[in-house]
């Protein structure tokens, strides 16, 4: 350990650094922590097994809010030791790569504070080049039982930026996934409290392509299958098979896989038994969050006006796969986007009216028979 002050006061806050070999951005992420306008924090940084500068650079500081731990590398043993180590009331996360704004930890605690019934909560965020480049605002779902839903198909929470109380980590029995961490922690988390996303961006996420993520990426989507399929067959009550998760988070969670080949063929992305899976599951979530008549009404047109656009954005995935390909396959992939307008018509109807709708079509649909009419005629049929 750095520096301990056995005088000091119990922080509200402890923010946990998970760090292996995080040299090249440490600093920015340590010194974006001690700038915070919330001051009444820890900063616990476990140095996971480095073999880099890392443990040179942490040494080199003399905050007094900063504990220094070594471990060997495991990163999920990691994360747990850092949660023992943690005294806050509340635990928020800090990659070693991403960057905190100053007032995130002041806007977090104000809302947990004012929230005693959200364990959970995370903002939404800047993505930004390795060089730090601004590259766009990533707005969150903010609502409680949108989020929840969500969760059930892929993490709704970017790291950095959650924070949740620390009893409700030893509740959960704290992390276990070595791919998928925190969507598992956090899955299981919003089985027992409710979330929450602040709109205001409050940190800096890095997009870099030697990222833990970016390199296990088959290992980290495999994970994330086996905890949506776990997460859905305890809020709904019955087991799923994996294939029909595996479809299901391909038109609900916007990080879901795309398999070219399943939107290809009808019988394999099977939307129709998909809709009424769906609807199914509405019931179940509806009833275990105990929605009344109208808020369940309200809730299943808004799973299904998503629904509906997530088949649109499936549609424009093959449209733009068939850029490049042989005439045959450019016709199949063209009869099979057209297929998927269709039933994103069928379910919201109201999509008729929307230019990207008719710009889409204008794209899939070729031939003489393309133009409004021809899509209102099938969709009546």
């Amino acid at each position: 350990m750095i520096s301990t002050d056995s005088a000091a006061p119990t922080p509200l806050v402890s923010v946990v650094m998970i760090t292996h070999n995080g040299a090249r951005f440490l600093r920015e992420a340590l010194d974006s922590v001690l700038a915070q306008s919330f001051t009444a924090f820890e900063l616990v940084v476990v140095n996971d097994g480095s073999t880099d500068e890392t443990r040179e650079i942490l040494k080199a500081y003399r905050d007094p809010r900063l504990r220094l731990f070594d471990c060997a590398h495991d990163f999920v043993a990691s994360l747990n030791y850092g949660l023992d180590m943690a005294q806050g009331k509340y635990v928020a996360r800090q990659d070693d790569d991403d960057v905190s704004l100053p007032g995130r930890l002041a806007a977090e605690v104000e809302y947990m504070e004012s929230h005693d019934e959200v364990g959970l909560v995370g903002s939404s965020y800047i993505r930004i080049t390795e060089d730090g480049s601004h590259q766009q605002t990533k707005e969150l779902e903010s609502e409680d039982a949108k989020i929840r839903w969500l969760q059930l198909f892929a993490n709704q929470f970017r790291a950095t930026s959650v924070m949740f109380r620390r009893s409700l980590a030893r509740e959960v029995g704290g992390y276990r996934e070595r791919y998928g961490d925190d969507y598992d922690m956090w899955s299981r988390m919003a089985q027992k409290t409710k979330v929450a996303n602040l709109k205001q961006p409050l940190v800096k996420f890095r997009t870099r392509l030697d990222s833990f993520s970016s390199i296990h990426g088959t290992a980290f989507e495999r994970a994330s299958l086996r905890i949506s399929l776990a997460s859905i067959s305890h809020v709904i009550g019955y087991p799923f098979e994996p294939e029909l998760v595996r479809r299901l988070r391909m038109t609900q969670a916007s990080d879901g896989s795309l398999i070219v080949h399943d939107l290809l063929d009808p019988r394999k992305l099977a939307v129709s038994v998909l809709r009424k899976t769906i609807l199914r599951m509405i019931e179940r979530f509806s009833a275990a969050s105990g929605f009344d008549p109208l808020d369940q009404e309200a809730f299943t047109r808004w799973v299904m006006r998503r629904f509906s656009q997530r088949l649109l954005v499936l549609a424009h995935a093959l449209v733009e796969h068939s850029r490049g390909t042989s005439l045959s396959e450019r016709q199949n992939s063209m009869r099979a986007a057209s297929r998927l307008i269709m039933e994103a018509v069928r379910s919201e109807p109201r999509l008729l009216v929307a230019d990207s709708t008719w710009r889409l079509a204008a794209k899939a649909l070729v031939g003489p028979d393309t133009g409004r009419g021809f899509l209102r005629n099938r969709v009546r049929h």
